[in-house]
């Protein structure tokens, strides 16, 4: 008999021994399956990082020409401003002259019809 209970005791053990591998087996296997999914998500975050770069370094160039562009702009109103003040400028003196002789001209006038 103990040779019966010895040999019970043995597939008892061997059972458990049999139950813990396959349960370590299904947990490698979940272990395994999670580093695949998360090595995937790894990997598509990296591409997904490497199109934000390509784009945020488009953008950049993109706003480095809008700037200079802008710049430009802002120099092209300036020269206008100060050219408008020259044709301003141009204009009040001629605007003198014709009134200044107009009425030069109306003083002459009166003064000959006075004076005849």
């Amino acid at each position: 008999m103990a040779e019966g209970a010895g040999s019970l005791e043995t597939q008892a053990i061997l059972d458990r021994l049999t139950s813990n591998e396959v349960r370590l087996g299904e947990a490698i296997s979940a272990v395994s399956q999670s580093y695949m999914t998360l090595e995937m998500r790894v990997r598509a975050l990296e591409a997904k990082e490497q199109s934000n770069e390509v784009i945020r370094a488009r953008e950049d160039e993109r706003d480095k020409a809008l700037y200079d562009r802008l710049g430009r702009m802002e120099e092209q109103i300036k020269e206008t401003r100060v050219e408008i003040k020259v044709i301003k400028s141009a204009g009040t003196r001629a605007l003198w002259i014709v009134g200044s002789a107009a009425l030069s001209g109306i003083t002459i006038f009166v003064v000959k019809a006075v004076l005849t």
